[in-house]
């Protein structure tokens, strides 16, 4: 039943005792499954055979979820997890002061260490569920994302979304950890390859957010108090293109999309691509994409 070997014991009246012969019988069969196949038991609670047998079932698969908490364990029983209560501390229980100091400082190791200690103190405090547990890990996946944002002033959706992910599927702690541990280790990593000042940092957001309106590097230049001779200089050591250049294949491309999705004219698409001069909207959409923007509407 849904994946599981099922199997159903009749127990004496002593029900404890019965357990632990049950469990004595099933765990040498633990062993004979497919290479590669880790298989564990659970057990549910002794009920009536004819009227609640269903209902150890229930508990069989509830209990099958504390192999998160309890990974070394070959059997667990429901009996053991029903006290348990969910853990409501009254503050985030990771560290995640000491978490985002390592992740600025770029410490890779020093971080994936950090955040893999907390997780298992917090698994081994008493209450702790594995709902709770899942809980934690995804709050502090979309910490790590919202740090990484306002320190890069960008999105790294298909990273995170990935973390989620990974988080999401955990069968059991060991998954758990280490997909924290991957989040934790991208997050290093997508810092240390994008190493741009933070002056170029809030360029780009600029462009990216205002690309229709009048973009300048005196305009910048003058915002950010650094002459626009020298804005420019690092703009293009830090992105490999001038800052021209750049704003114009962001212009084109927010084109593009709106040259497939909507029913507007080309000129009004330039105007809300930045271009009030339509004449240079298509000189410029024909140099990075070598047709006119007609044509390219056309062929969509």
């Amino acid at each position: 039943m849904d994946g599981d070997i099922v199997i159903v014991a009749g127990l004496p009246s002593e029900e404890e005792a019965g357990k632990q012969e049950l469990a004595r019988l099933l765990l040498p069969m633990l062993e004979k499954g497919s290479p590669g196949e880790a298989a564990r038991l659970s057990l549910g609670g002794v009920h009536p055979l004819r009227t609640d047998i269903a209902a150890s079932y229930r508990e069989a698969k509830k209990a099958q979820e504390y192999f998160m908490i309890y990974p070394e364990r070959e059997w667990i029983d429901y009996a053991v997890t029903e006290p348990f209560k969910e853990a409501e501390p009254s503050e985030f229980p990771i560290d995640w002061e000491a978490c985002r100091k390592l992740l600025v400082a770029r410490d890779k190791e020093g971080l994936a260490a950090a955040v893999e200690a907390d997780l298992e103190r917090l698994r081994r405090r008493e209450g702790v569920t594995p709902s709770y547990l899942h809980e934690v890990a995804v709050e502090l996946i979309v910490r790590f994302k919202m740090e990484l944002k306002a320190i890069k002033h960008s999105d790294e959706t298909e990273m995170f979304s990935q973390g989620f992910a990974q988080a999401n599927a955990a069968s059991d702690y060991t998954e758990l950890a280490r997909a924290l541990r991957s989040v934790a280790e991208r997050c290093v990593d997508s810092l240390v390859k994008d190493s741009r000042s933070p002056v170029v940092l809030q360029v780009l957001e600029e462009i990216h957010r205002h690309y229709a309106d009048e973009l300048s590097l005196k305009q910048l230049g003058a915002r950010y108090h650094i002459h626009p001779v020298y804005l420019g200089q690092l703009f293009q050591k830090e992105t490999g293109e001038s800052f021209t250049e750049y704003i114009n294949k962001y212009r084109i491309e927010q084109a593009k999309k709106l040259l497939k999705s909507s029913t507007l004219k080309v000129h009004d698409i330039a105007r809300q691509a930045g271009y009030w001069e339509t004449g240079y909207f298509y000189k410029q959409f024909k140099k990075y994409v070598g047709i006119s923007p007609t044509e390219f509407k056309g062929l969509h």
